[in-house]
């Protein structure tokens, strides 16, 4: 039976390829290697520098998820101290200690409603306020709280603002990280593309399955053809225009590590927002559409193999793209 090379589609596959074309060529005497220069300076390149950034990556990712629960926890104390700052400045109104008018000092509107408080910049945000509306509360002559006070919040605020700000730092950091991997990964899945490439020319003249079982020593691997099924359809912009050059992947939305995947099939919509890809995903998956300024969408699917589906319609938010 006829079989298939199997792709390098994710990080894994990139990383063992490398690894094995790497160790096969210096394994052999120097008149049987084959490669050329250029790819065997791209194997000593990534098979030192891969495994570095991807570890460089997981540490970077895993001091981010550590100080996303160390502000998690600092958060709650003082959502809680300032929703109770705001209640008890509330009852100095109600019983006439202080005017209404200086809830505005804390930016309350004259229901003394609360601030959002909802993200850790909403926070710090009002937090300060309740610093600065202390101040001015003592300048222009009124008694502030005595319950919970300004300087109980400032003492809460203060770590908070500390870890919040290293969070941002570990954030940027992974994220740097990531894309720095992602985009050696994508040369390094070029480089073993060129090893299968030199690999199918200095096999061509021998059986197929020799052919196969020399190439399985440089790490190519292959299997049984799979039923390609096509996924297409029509991505619109919020403003119901279609949407040009989005990005169309086809394949989970994580890896099993919580990490954004990238696996899978990538297409682009055209003028007419258009898109139609080829894969050999089968099962429940996802059509994940990417475009600047709105917000990633991933829209669940189940795939028979050879059932092609092409009516597909995808209509985007305004938001934040990952891209």
């Amino acid at each position: 039976m006829e079989e298939d090379r199997v792709e390098l589609e994710s990080e894994e596959k990139v990383v063992n390829q490398i690894t094995e074309a790497y160790a096969r060529h210096f394994g052999v005497p120097v008149p049987d290697r084959f490669l050329d220069t250029e790819v065997v300076a791209e194997l000593n390149e990534f098979n030192t520098d891969l495994p570095i950034s991807i570890a460089a990556r997981d540490v970077a990712l895993g001091n981010e998820t550590t100080y996303l629960a160390l502000t998690k926890n600092a958060h709650l104390p003082l959502f809680r101290r300032c929703s109770a700052f705001y209640n008890e400045l509330a009852g100095h109104v109600d019983c006439g200690d202080v005017p209404v008018g200086a809830l505005s000092f804390f930016g309350l509107d004259s229901k003394g409603n609360h601030l959002s408080m909802i993200t850790d910049a909403d926070l710090l945000s009002a937090s300060d306020k309740i610093r600065l509306g202390n101040l001015a509360m003592i300048a222009a002559g009124y008694a502030p709280n005595t319950g919970f006070t300004a300087a109980s919040i400032l003492a809460l605020r203060t770590p908070f603002k500390v870890i919040v700000d290293e969070k941002d730092n570990k954030k940027q950091t992974a994220a740097n990280a990531e894309i720095a991997t992602a985009a050696m990964v994508k040369l390094a899945k070029a480089t073993g593309d060129e090893v299968f490439a030199q690999s199918k020319i200095h096999t061509r003249k021998m059986e197929v399955g020799a052919a196969r079982d020399f190439m399985r020593t440089y790490g190519i691997h292959f299997e049984a053809p799979k039923v390609k099924t096509i996924i297409g359809g029509e991505v619109f912009l919020p403003t119901a225009e279609h949407a040009n050059g989005a990005e169309v992947r086809i394949g989970p939305i994580e890896t099993k590590k919580g990490r954004a995947s990238q696996e899978g099939v990538v297409g682009h919509t055209n003028a007419k927002g258009h898109f139609e890809v080829i894969t050999v995903i089968e099962g429940d998956t996802f059509v994940n559409v990417r475009m600047l300024n709105c917000k990633d969408a991933h829209i669940p699917i189940t795939i028979v193999a050879g059932t092609n589906q092409t009516a597909l319609t995808i209509t985007l938010v305004a938001g934040t793209s990952s891209l």
